[in-house]
C-alpha cells in the first residue's frame, strides 16, 4: 500500500510542476504593458544584451546595459544566473535563468520558490526574479 501512495505523490509533484510551468508561461513576469516606451524611455544607457518575451522559454523582456546591470520590470539586478538541476522525481533536468542581487541563489532555491506552500520560500522581486524557464 505504501508503494502505491508514493507513486500517487509522484504524480502530484509532476502535476504541480506542470501547473507552475503553464502559469509562468501564461503570466510571465507580470507586466502586461506592451508599450515600447517602458524602461528604454527611463534610462539613457545603451542595451548591450537583450532577451524578449517572444523568445522560447523567456518569461519577460530583460536586458543588460553598458555598465553590466540587468533590467526587467523597472527593477535592476547585479547578476544573471543560469541554474540547471533536476527536481526530485523529475524525468529530466530543468533550467532557470534568474536576475538577482544575490549571487548565491541555487537551483533548489528557485524550485522551492515556485513549488513551496511556505511564503518565506518565495523570492522578493526586488532581489531576485525568474526570467527564463526550460
Amino acid at each position: 500500500m505504501k508503494r502505491k501512495r508514493g507513486k500517487e505523490m509522484g504524480k502530484y509533484k509532476y502535476l504541480v510542476i506542470f501547473i507552475a510551468l503553464v502559469t509562468f508561461g501564461l503570466v510571465g513576469c507580470g507586466n502586461t504593458n506592451t508599450s515600447d516606451k517602458g524602461t528604454e524611455a527611463t534610462t539613457s544607457r545603451q542595451k548591450v544584451e537583450s532577451y524578449a518575451k517572444n523568445q522560447t522559454s523567456v518569461l519577460c523582456d530583460y536586458y543588460k546595459d553598458e555598465s553590466g546591470v540587468w533590467h526587467t520590470e523597472g527593477k535592476q539586478y547585479t547578476y544573471r544566473l543560469i541554474l540547471t538541476g533536476k527536481s526530485k522525481n523529475a524525468a529530466k533536468k530543468s533550467k532557470f535563468v534568474v536576475l538577482s542581487n544575490d549571487k548565491n541563489i541555487t537551483f533548489q532555491d528557485v524550485a522551492d520558490s515556485m513549488l513551496s506552500n511556505n511564503s518565506e520560500d518565495r523570492f522578493d522581486e526586488n532581489k531576485t526574479i525568474i526570467v527564463e524557464m526550460e
